[in-house]
């Protein structure tokens, strides 16, 4: 896997590419140019003339590698010297304090960065960024630290999964840096102008600090328990989140791969007895699925896609039942199943609130459907019983907490690596700000051109 990566790496590289361009520059030079004349003239018929000039070739594009290393190196400096900036001494709104203290954690965490040479050569600048969002006490912040992956930086107290997250937490990985944000930036709630300002503000800084591409992706976490809330708070769920999307590509320009994390799946009723005996290895896997790029994802593609997981938990269930020896076990195993298949109609109301079509504004691109756990914490929904008391009139009752004998996470870390950090190329740019662009580049280049006739 590891040598796939590396040949592909190499064969997308713009080094290589540039220089099999001025290899085959070269080549034409060489072999053309005797019989190139201008009039009378052969300017390029001596040997010596066409090694002068692949010479300068060559020395032109070392001059332009040199220029593009040292624009990079100016450019990470740069980016870090400005988010990382001391607040000015004036009055500032609490959305703009917000956003301040937003810069200065940063620069809290850019000193040691430097300090430890994250990346090598790596700059941080040119590292994939990925945003995660959702409402409050969805376990974003928990996801992140249980997932496996190797944080150089060693986060402070604040970032240990409780008591949730003030702003952004920076989580700065070998491979990308993830920023997990605060869940009123999606609520909007209690304070709605501070929020927005702090949230609008906070996409003008990574747009500021890192131009076009300023993130790669997009990781929408929402817990399993917010989809037992009935149908009208799940669509408030997805209409907030929606919006908060909207304004992310608008803000940024660019259509961003969304992926849609189902966190703490150990609340639906059998999971762990289902999954407890999975190697570590197999923990690591992706329980989901990732759409086609050229799919339209909706309430009918959900449902297929459930299915299609749960007769993969079906045909797993035999050999589960015999490995298991408590019965209590595997009646949770034997339904377990079906309770995935439960979740299947809430989790089309979401989708259709989030991602469903609509004519007034381009909705965002559903990339993918993931379920995962990072801690085996509160008490397990079961759907079922729920539904069959509902059935009878009887109020539901939730399962009783089972004992948790020790935290794991499950189908977390392959999710980040193997699936979101590779697609990382895969945003698109807004078309309407590319014509915008293409037209300002046209007007200047005409510009120039009349320029020169009336110089001429």
């Amino acid at each position: 896997m590891f040598i796939l990566r590396f040949l592909w790496a190499v064969i997308t590289s713009r080094f290589l590419w540039t220089l099999i361009g001025i290899a085959l520059l070269s080549l034409l030079i060489w072999v053309f140019g005797p019989i190139v004349q201008v009039g009378p003239y052969a300017p390029f018929e001596s040997d010596n003339v066409r090694i002068a000039i692949i010479a300068g070739l060559i020395i032109l594009w070392l001059i332009w590698l040199i220029i593009a290393q040292r624009r990079a190196i100016r450019a990470n400096r740069m980016f870090v010297a400005e988010i990382a900036a001391p607040v000015q001494e004036k009055q500032l709104t609490p959305g703009e304090e917000s956003v301040a203290a937003v810069g200065a954690k940063f620069g809290e965490v850019m000193a040691e960065l430097k300090r430890r040479k994250l990346g090598g050569r790596k700059f941080l600048r040119e590292m994939p960024w990925y945003v995660i969002v959702g409402p409050p006490a969805t376990g974003k912040t928990t996801a992140l630290r249980q997932s496996g992956l190797n944080f150089p930086i060693d986060l402070t107290d604040d970032l240990q999964g409780v008591g949730g997250t003030r702003n952004c937490d920076w989580f700065f990985s070998e491979n990308a840096v993830l920023i997990d944000t605060a869940g009123r930036y999606v609520q909007q709630e209690s304070q709605p102008d501070v929020d927005a300002a702090e949230w609008l503000g906070f996409l003008d800084l990574l747009k500021k600090h890192r131009g076009r591409r300023a993130l790669n992706g997009v990781i929408v976490a929402l817990s399993i328990d917010a989809l037992s809330e009935g149908d009208e708070a799940i669509k408030a769920h997805g209409r907030k989140i929606r919006r908060r999307l909207a304004e992310l590509n608008d803000r940024l320009e660019i259509r961003l791969p969304v992926y849609l994390m189902l966190t703490k799946a150990d609340l639906i009723k059998g999971f762990e007895a289902f999954f407890g005996g999975l190697s570590t290895t197999a923990r690591e896997q992706v329980w989901g699925t990732t759409f086609p790029l050229d799919a339209r994802v909706n309430a009918g593609t959900i449902q297929t896609e459930l299915a299609r997981l749960a007769a993969e938990l079906e045909r797993r269930l035999v050999p589960r039942l015999e490995d298991e020896d408590k019965l209590g076990q595997r009646a949770d195993i034997f339904r377990f199943p079906a309770q995935l298949a439960s979740l299947s109609e809430p989790i089309q109301v979401l989708v259709e609130a989030m991602f469903g079509e609509s004519r007034y504004e381009e909705a965002a691109w559903l990339r993918g459907l993931y379920l995962t756990s990072a801690t085996q914490e509160g008490a397990p929904i079961d759907r079922l019983t729920a539904a069959l008391s509902s059935s009878f009139g009887l109020p539901p009752r939730r399962a009783m907490p089972a004992a948790r004998v020790e935290k794991r996470s499950f189908f977390l870390r392959n999710l980040l690596t193997e699936v979101i950090f590779k697609e990382a190329g895969l945003g698109t740019f807004d078309p309407l700000a590319q014509r915008r662009r293409a037209w300002i580049w046209r007007g200047a280049a005409a510009a120039c051109a009349l320029a020169a006739l009336l110089a001429g």
